[in-house]
């Protein structure tokens, strides 16, 4: 089921709870209002793919966009707001697990329900910096695929959800900037963008679409799904398209091995970080992981002490 048509369901039926006098118009309202800018970040999604990755995404978006109570300004959210945001959520996939669209709710398994602070990631959410990209990518233990992954994941910072919705028709090759380009249709706020890839990065998906590929396979009882796992630009072991269950596991076992210990969202993180490092523009960087505003960018960059003490040190100043 689409999330749309799920939170179209549950408002629905939300709303006759208030015609019965078992809720009232305000809570209704804040739901409401809650599910319609969550849709804002997921719309289009199957609801099962849904998972903690992603609503941590959703958490920290909603927490950096203007509160639209301040028409000037641009005031950030209040906690107080955010924890609504969270309880609204964690009512809706309360109610979506007994109604069985989903067989769990990955609401729990959030930072925002481990009681953590908005400023406080996860570290496995934190960028790694260029050293521990480079360690993952080293591991013997990946195949063609994986490498692609990465690389893709660290190079280009796509979120694993529109990764893993690519089509192989969305990677393409540009004659007149000579780049590689992948697609993503499937984004968080529905609107479509293109991120390059290296030359390298392409070269290992070249690879193991000519050596590794395992044979496209419906999921059991599905025969309609075998169409899907054709098109998919990357499958998994039993055929199927890949999810973001998969590369979240693959991480797992490659960051276990090399003691590198990091989420997608982590290498996401990463490619924020080292191209801002490395003097990339802010707006570029904005355009590139697909954000709404730069105050959305600005929560996936991470500086530390030396690269403020050199923006002062080496700074146009400090020859004069």
């Amino acid at each position: 089921m689409i999330v749309d048509d799920a939170v179209a369901l549950w408002l629905k039926d939300t709303e006759r709870s208030v015609k019965v006098g078992n809720l009232s118009e305000q809570t209704y309202q804040n739901y409401r209002r809650d599910l319609t800018d969550f849709l804002k970040f997921v719309t289009n999604e199957e609801i099962t793919a849904l998972g903690a990755e992603q609503l941590n995404d959703v958490f920290d978006d909603y927490s950096a966009s203007p509160d639209a109570r301040f028409k000037q300004g641009g005031k950030p959210k209040a906690r107080s707001t955010v924890q609504r945001f969270y309880y609204s959520l964690s009512r809706f996939f309360n109610d979506a697990v007994r109604r069985e669209w989903v067989t769990r709710s990955p609401v729990p398994e959030t930072y925002m329900a481990r009681g953590k602070a908005k400023t406080v990631l996860d570290p496995r959410r934190k960028s790694v910096g260029v050293q521990g990209a480079n360690t993952l990518l080293a591991s013997v233990s990946l195949t063609n695929r994986d490498k692609f992954i990465l690389r893709t994941l660290v190079e280009a910072g796509p979120r694993v959800g529109e990764l893993c919705a690519a089509d192989r028709s969305d990677l393409s090759f540009d004659d007149v900037l000579g780049c590689w380009w992948l697609l993503l249709e499937h984004t968080k706020n529905g609107v479509a963008r293109r991120v390059p890839l290296a030359h390298q990065t392409v070269a290992f998906y070249e690879k193991y679409m000519s050596d590794d590929i395992v044979e496209a396979r419906c999921r059991p009882g599905k025969p309609y799904t075998l169409a899907d796992s054709e098109r998919a630009l990357l499958r998994s072991s039993r055929g199927r398209r890949l999810t973001p269950r998969d590369v979240q596991n693959l991480l797992q076992r490659t960051g276990r091995k090399v003691g590198v210990d990091v989420t997608p969202h982590g290498l996401r993180h990463t490619a924020a970080t080292v191209l801002l490092e490395t003097g990339t523009d802010v707006h570029v960087v904005r355009d590139l992981l697909g954000h709404s505003s730069i105050a959305v960018t600005s929560q996936y960059l991470d500086t530390n002490g030396e690269s403020v003490a050199n923006a002062v040190v080496n700074g146009p100043f400090s020859k004069n």
